[in-house]
């Protein structure tokens, strides 16, 4: 436009030609998944530990939530539904919400992840094992087979399950044990402990404190801990009758070879021990952002 014309009080008209060059983004799979946070109905029950608040089993069996732990999204039971994998790991899987904690909500997947049974930990894995996430502390050699260092073995495979998720471990989880040491002529017992870091995990195990403070006991500690005969169902959706999957957490007091599991029977879900060198299922539990709608 030349300037002298803007003065111009005569009629003037102006044609004005615009070439539009747009460019539309497409998402990539090289791309950095954005995490966003989970929304979820105000829970209206459940039993309070501290900042922690563990849902009832009414809540959380009618509030699903549908998460994808590659793109750290919340997704729709639509694409669930069309998931072709959605008894893998891939994609829109369904999962429940059992507890928040600051700003978080712990989520655990409605199926192991495992074509085949692993160990809790056996073999090497009780000997001194080395697996980055996980330190422990004893007094004196342990036996093979013993739950001391955790569940080392569970935890690799869980690891390797999970290694195309982009989810990050919150926090860290001790257990207290009991050891046994047997020189060829007596025992001698001695304090324990396995320490797992979560932030070394895309995903975790549940613990048995986490289902007893659902069942209502918040003071229930691997030490001296006891079985549940009945825990909510959600706990065992796609799972089979006599089969189960491993917690994080070990059968802390004289029995060196145990672990707690959930499974189920015929009387429904239920929290018993079982031999750590017995061959159970990965059932993932992930963190992730919250928001609490009232």
């Amino acid at each position: 436009i030349n300037p002298e014309d803007l003065n111009n009080t005569n009629d003037l008209t102006y044609t004005f030609s615009f070439e539009v060059d747009y460019v539309q983004k497409a998402a990539s799979n090289n791309e950095e998944p954005t995490s966003g946070p989970v929304t979820l109905n105000h829970p209206t029950n459940g039993t309070t530990d501290g900042d922690t608040q563990y849902f009832a089993n009414s809540w959380v069996s009618d509030n699903a939530v549908y998460y994808n732990p590659t793109t750290t999204t919340q997704c729709t039971i639509e694409e669930y539904t069309a998931n072709t994998d959605k008894l893998g790991t891939a994609g829109c899987l369904k999962w429940y919400a059992y507890s928040t904690e600051s700003g978080n909500v712990n989520l655990i997947l409605d199926h192991n992840i495992s074509t085949t049974d692993v160990y809790w930990a056996a073999g090497e894995d009780t000997q001194n094992p080395t697996i980055e996430g996980i330190t422990y502390t004893y007094s004196y050699p342990p036996r093979e087979d013993y739950n001391v260092f955790g569940p080392v073995t569970a935890m690799k495979k869980l690891r390797q399950l999970t290694s195309n998720w982009n989810t990050t471990g919150v926090g860290t989880y001790t257990a207290n044990i009991k050891g046994e040491y047997y020189d060829g002529t007596e025992y001698t017992f001695f304090p324990a402990s396995y320490t797992i870091d979560h932030t070394a995990f895309k995903a975790r195990f549940i613990q048995g404190e986490e289902i007893a403070a659902i069942m209502g006991n918040t003071e229930w500690t691997s030490l001296d801990g006891d079985h549940y005969s009945k825990i909510p169902d959600y706990f065992g959706d796609n799972l089979e009758v006599d089969k189960y999957y491993w917690t994080e957490t070990s059968v802390g007091d004289s029995s060196m070879y145990m672990s707690w599991t959930v499974c189920n029977n015929d009387s429904g879900t239920n929290m018993y021990d079982n031999y750590v060198s017995l061959e159970g299922g990965i059932r993932p539990v992930i963190t992730v952002p919250v928001i609490i709608e009232n």
